[in-house]
């Protein structure tokens, strides 16, 4: 790896982006999601009057939100499943906003 990135900065002139921790940006960009569904009504009021894992419209992750989030993957809301709003929301990053 080290090779492949001085043959890199030595080529091009520019240093490799460092390495991002993709399961972190998984998981930050699954609570943006439910936290923008959340906040615009997408799901359901008397489910999220349940949960045990969204606090003043932050999910705070625990056992309950895992089980939410694996039973409803494939659940859809505002036209999208929640497996597609986690896919667009993680590839755009940092520069992904709620479009509701």
């Amino acid at each position: 790896m080290a090779i492949t990135a001085l043959t890199l900065v030595a080529c091009t002139g520019k240093s490799p982006d460092p390495p991002q921790d993709v399961a972190q940006d998984h998981m930050s960009a699954i609570y943006k999601v439910i936290e923008c569904l959340a906040r615009n009504d997408a799901i359901d009021r008397q489910e999220l009057a349940e949960a045990t894992w969204l606090k003043n419209g932050r999910v705070s992750p625990n056992v309950d939100f895992n089980d939410w989030y694996s039973t409803h993957e494939q659940a859809v809301f505002a036209g999208k499943t929640l497996v597609d709003w986690t896919a667009e929301a993680e590839n755009q990053g940092s520069k992904w906003k709620c479009p509701l």
